[in-house]
């Protein structure tokens, strides 16, 4: 390799790190944002849980959104990024949708799937899944009035008895370096499901932990409630509301994944690149003295024979 194209490599090698550093800082930025706003809504959470509780033991009757049943389809709703650069987040999300599936012996026909990711689209439509609903993640920071029409229009769904249970799947954040993948029931509603999930939005680990490490308990006593009209019109309310809020919660929690594995994927190739230039700078600078060393040494050789 000549000189030339040593130096072009570099040039090329110092040209991605200015990219990957770049792409690493404003992914923290975006990653810190996406916490911040996960933990703004834990409140809404744990009253609404503390809530649901309460009422919940006085109820006289059992109530579709909480009853197991027996027979009815499975819907998983997916939630990745769209975009990649995120090392392997994405595949660890999907394969663990399709290994719920498989391990339980479901019949395909009986699956189906609500995708918000392109990743997602387009692994299940390849795999011959049902996608009843699908929809870009191209916003850095979801609202909730996102995911209204994705779980009124399940909660329709799912009382007239079209479904058995509803999942979500997402990659929960637990710290900088680590994003684990999860596959939560929505309905029927678990307390425990609910109870996890409300418990997962603070980190395990980094500032944020000790930062909110008080907000972690979520039992407490039990307020009286008076409800009106009654404890069944007030859980009809309340129990899709609660399933928007997990929905929420897995799309803030899988932004805040999606900019932490950028940001260390990042640092990662970073990290690569200046490894490379040190090695392509050595290489050069051997070259250009094995270069000089030919150099002097023909010169010596035509001064001898001058003098010879």
């Amino acid at each position: 390799m000549s000189l030339k194209q040593i130096k072009s490599k570099i040039r090329g090698v110092g040209k991605t790190m200015q990219v990957t550093k770049a792409m690493e800082a404003v992914s923290a930025a975006k990653m810190r944002k996406s916490q911040e706003k996960a933990f703004s809504v834990r409140p809404y959470s744990v009253a609404a849980f503390k809530m649901l509780k309460r009422i919940k033991s006085s109820l006289r009757e059992n109530h579709p959104f909480l009853t197991e049943r027996d027979s009815g389809k499975y819907l998983a709703i997916v939630i990745v990024s769209d975009r990649g650069l995120a090392g392997s987040l994405n595949n660890g999300v999907l394969r663990k949708v399709s290994a719920f599936f498989s391990s339980g012996q479901i019949e395909r026909s009986d699956c189906e799937i609500i995708s918000i990711g392109k990743k997602a689209t387009e692994y299940f439509s390849k795999r011959g899944y049902a996608i009843v609903h699908h929809a870009d993640a191209k916003t850095d920071y979801p609202d909730l009035n996102e995911v209204n029409g994705i779980v009124d229009k399940v909660a329709e769904l799912y009382r007239g008895g079209l479904y058995k249970e509803v999942f979500v799947a997402y990659p929960n954040f637990i710290s900088t370096f680590e994003q684990e993948p999860v596959l939560h029931r929505v309905f029927p509603i678990s307390e425990n499901e609910v109870e996890k999930i409300i418990s997962d939005i603070v980190p395990a680990k980094g500032k944020y932990s000790e930062m909110f490490k008080e907000t972690r308990a979520i039992n407490g006593e039990n307020s009286v409630y008076t409800c009106e009209p009654d404890e069944k019109a007030v859980l009809d309310f309340l129990l899709p509301y609660l399933g928007k809020v997990i929905l929420y919660h897995a799309l803030l929690e899988t932004k805040a994944s999606e900019f932490s594995a950028r940001m260390v994927a990042m640092k990662n190739a970073g990290d690569k690149a200046l490894e490379i230039s040190k090695e392509l700078k050595s290489k050069f600078n051997k070259a250009r003295q094995g270069a000089i060393t030919r150099e002097v040494s023909e010169i010596t050789s035509g001064i001898e024979s001058v003098k010879a």
